[in-house]
């Protein structure tokens, strides 16, 4: 297995080039701005490329030609130079991402919190002696409970008066097999064996009558169960008096 040939290597002088207006950089930084920490400011960096010495092909080894490559790219962490700082732990913080600091995700925590409480101020609201669903979504836990376990619930919950729970809409598990789907499989299989005859053909009426027995056999053999989806636009009030009494017996 013999080596390709070397590259032959340039060396380029990037100062030369770019001249005089790259010796100085002038940024002007607000009070939370500082020049960017990854490029000093420059707002660009070098980088490099390598090639691997070889690579696995067809099962050989097969040499690679030793290529090396450095450019210049823009800086991923800043804007044109500068960075901002984040306005709770006050250190720089990349572009695009929001810092990860504990003050400033309790921050943005709060910003959803609040939007969702006028959210929810907004809501239907229905009484919990009108409510006819069987089940209702408990959003403090994100889980599902029958409507009849609210008061079990409530008694369980370390802070009965903040829970909030939302109405439920009942729909039953769409699995059922299509006549049209079937038919076309059908085709399709038929076609695997030859490209140039029509393999299998289908009266007028095999859709509809294929669709019937189809129901039948569901209607036979099949129990489908229902499924219980929030409504996030209707809230479920519980009396006072019960979540009075669960707060009782948590005392």
């Amino acid at each position: 297995m013999s080596e390709p040939p070397k590259p032959t290597r340039v060396i380029v002088n990037a100062i030369e080039i770019l001249g005089p207006p790259m010796s100085n950089i002038i940024h002007d930084l607000g009070p939370d701005e500082v020049a960017c920490p990854t490029c000093q400011g420059v707002g660009m960096f070098k980088t490099e490329e390598r090639s691997p010495d070889r690579t696995w092909d067809g099962g050989n080894w097969v040499y690679c030609t030793p290529w090396h490559n450095h450019y210049l790219v823009t800086c991923g962490s800043c804007y044109y130079g500068k960075a901002k700082l984040c306005e709770h732990c006050h250190e720089p913080r990349r572009r695009f991402d929001d810092c990860q600091c504990s003050g400033a995700v309790a921050h943005r925590d709060q910003i959803e919190h609040d939007k969702e409480e006028q959210r929810r101020a907004m809501c239907k609201r229905v009484a919990l002696d009108d409510y006819e669903g069987e089940m209702v979504y408990a959003a403090n836990n994100s889980t599902y409970i029958m409507t009849d376990s609210i008061e079990y619930y409530l008694a369980e919950s370390p802070s009965p008066a903040d829970e909030v729970f939302f109405a439920c809409t009942p729909a039953e598990v769409d699995c059922s097999a299509s006549a049209a789907d079937i038919i076309e499989r059908m085709r399709e299989t038929a076609s695997e064996n030859s490209d140039e005859i029509e393999c299998v053909e289908f009266s007028k009426d095999a859709e509809q009558a294929l669709a019937n027995a189809l129901g039948e056999w569901e209607d036979k053999h099949c129990t489908f169960a229902t499924l219980f989806w929030q409504d996030e636009n209707t809230i479920v009030e519980v009396p006072r008096a019960m979540v009075e009494a669960a707060e009782g017996e948590g005392e």
